[in-house]
């Protein structure tokens, strides 16, 4: 063997190697961001979770949440203002899983339970009302969104609907 077959014979092994490297690390890339979309959905579900618990974590925080949705105007001033605070900080985290999902982060079986939800909520005139004042807070994306969900026709309850609807 010359001193030029091996010099060949050690390019043909880098070249493998490099392969091999360049495999190894498209892996990495791969399960990397299979990670950062599981963690992605992870993050937003706990921000929804802990949303509806603080919502449900009191008689009185329940009670506002309910009757915010059906009898706005029954609450009194400090609820009211608790309750838009409320809706204010749900909408945040829905636009942001929003845009997880348009990014593909967001699986779409997850994305489709939030929409429900969503649909549920712009039921409430009172939500309806907040978001015609305060939909300009959010990326025009997002509300383009809302704004095509609050067009859907549904008979889904509203909370203090569907506790009629149980006792039943």
């Amino acid at each position: 063997m010359t001193l030029e077959d091996l010099g060949n014979l050690g390019e043909l092994i880098a070249a493998i190697a490099t392969l091999g490297t360049l495999i190894y690390l498209a892996m990495q890339i791969r399960q990397n961001s299979e990670s950062v979309r599981v963690n992605a959905g992870q993050t937003i579900l706990t921000s929804l979770n802990t949303a509806l618990q603080s919502a449900s974590s009191s008689p009185q925080q329940a009670r506002v949440l309910i009757l915010g949705q059906t009898d706005f105007y029954s609450l009194p001033e400090d609820e009211q203002a608790q309750f838009i605070v409320w809706i204010f900080a749900w909408f945040r985290v829905l636009e942001q899983a929003y845009h997880y999902h348009k990014k593909g982060i967001l699986d779409d079986e997850v994305w489709d339970g939030h929409i429900s939800h969503l649909t549920q909520i712009l039921k409430s005139p009172a939500i309806k009302g907040w978001w015609e004042i305060r939909h300009n807070f959010f990326s025009d994306a997002f509300q383009e969104f809302v704004n095509r969900v609050a067009l859907t026709d549904t008979d889904v309850l509203l909370p203090r609907e569907m506790i009629e609807k149980i006792k039943s």
